[in-house]
């Protein structure tokens, strides 16, 4: 049975392998003429510049392509390709409209050993919209951040308006035109001619417009940031009616910006000076800075907040009580006044809060021994408050053996 079966499969094989070999014959020495189809072939619009003219363009998102009928030998046909063939519209050669145009095409290049069958009457449909034109302003986009330790100012541009043109569905979709600067990782000035893009609301780039100019020159300065401490400078004195509490900026540091060069040469910069002798109640004011030349800050503001506050000066008469101390433990003594008053003077949110238990009145009976004496009337006073009188300033004082 296997004999057999080998018997029937050999001159099958054979078969096979005669065939393929005529084919090969076939093929590569007869090569038949044949006719085949090649799909999606390109077409290319040339001339359009003359569809200004007639204030029209090609509407945009268009793809042209046609089918062709060929003709030739299998072994050249087999290999062909869409790209093997360039056609062409020539827009200058037809008047045209707004809307679908049916345009002849011509076969300008393809491969000498086959011949085109339809070549001579093939149209491609080219819709064609209004050309429309339109000036606006141009933004710069800056991207990215600089080298750490350093900020990018506002971006310098020579030119501001710009000429867009395109199909009219398209004009109306361009939001702006931006030019984008990427600085990122920066430390010196961004300088450079960065292309034009036309974008629609949401930032996406609209195509098929041209830009008149096509690019623009941007530079984006980019400066050193400092952090230092600011001195808040006074001159003349505040009124004796008045106590000056206190001199407070609303901001203790701030950013300047300038080259390294510049900015290591400072380490604090001081207000112009604040005249005391002009005050007359608490407030604000805006203080200027003195910079070097050269130099800013980096909010652009050139001077800061100052909290001045004042508080009125007032008397105040206190009874006081006059303490005997460092009196021996075997003497007695009697002082010829128990109380007496003191006028003192501050602040009246100080004053207004005086007690007599604030104020310390004595006489000092130190190494004194028995007889009469006239002594001082010490007095301590709180932080803030002046004496201005004290009545009686001194005592008399009889010291006495304890019996």
């Amino acid at each position: 049975m296997a004999s057999k079966t080998s018997q029937h499969i050999v001159p099958k094989i054979c078969c096979v392998i005669a065939a393929f070999c005529l084919w090969l014959y076939i093929y590569n020495w007869e090569n038949p003429i044949k006719t085949y189809k090649i799909s999606d072939v390109p077409v290319e619009l040339i001339n359009t510049d003359a569809l200004t003219q007639s204030r029209l363009c090609v509407s945009p998102g268009q793809t042209l392509k046609i089918t062709l009928n060929i003709r030739g030998g299998v072994s050249d046909t087999l290999r062909l390709k869409a790209d093997d063939f360039k056609i062409v519209a020539d827009m200058s050669a037809y008047a045209v409209k707004k809307g679908e145009n049916r345009i002849p095409v011509q076969i300008v290049h393809y491969p000498v050993n086959v011949n085109v069958l339809n070549g001579d009457n093939m149209l491609v449909d080219v819709n064609l919209d209004t050309l429309s034109e339109k000036t606006m302003p141009k933004k710069i986009k800056v991207e990215g951040h600089p080298k750490e330790g350093y900020h990018a100012l506002e971006p310098e541009d020579t030119d501001n308006n710009v000429e867009i043109s395109g199909a009219d569905q398209n004009v109306k979709k361009v939001k702006s035109v931006v030019a984008s600067a990427n600085i990122d990782n920066l430390d010196t000035d961004f300088q450079m001619s960065v292309p034009l893009q036309a974008v629609d609301e949401s930032g996406k780039v609209v195509n098929d417009i041209k830009i008149k100019p096509e690019s623009t020159q941007v530079i984006v300065p980019i400066k050193r940031v400092k952090s230092v401490k600011i001195n808040v400078k006074t001159v003349g004195t505040i009124s004796s009616t008045l106590n000056l509490k206190n001199v407070t900026p609303m901001q203790t540091v701030v950013d300047l910006i300038g080259t390294t060069s510049a900015l290591e040469k400072i380490d604090s910069v001081d207000t112009e000076p604040i005249d005391l002798g002009k005050i007359t109640a608490s407030k604000v004011i805006s203080a200027n800075l003195i910079l070097p030349s050269g130099v800013g800050t980096l909010n652009a503001a050139g001077s800061i907040d100052v909290r001045i506050e004042i508080g009125n000066i007032i008397n105040k008469n206190v009874s006081v009580p006059i303490v005997v101390k460092n009196l021996s433990n075997t003497l007695n003594a009697v002082i010829s006044s128990s109380n007496v008053s003191v006028v003192v003077s501050g602040d009246e949110a100080y004053i207004n809060n005086l007690k007599s238990s604030d104020i310390s009145c004595y006489v000092d009976l130190n190494s004194f021994q028995e007889g009469t004496y006239t002594l001082p009337v010490n007095l301590t006073l709180p932080d803030n408050i002046k004496k201005v009188s004290i009545s009686p300033e001194s005592v008399n004082a009889t010291i006495t053996k304890k019996q």
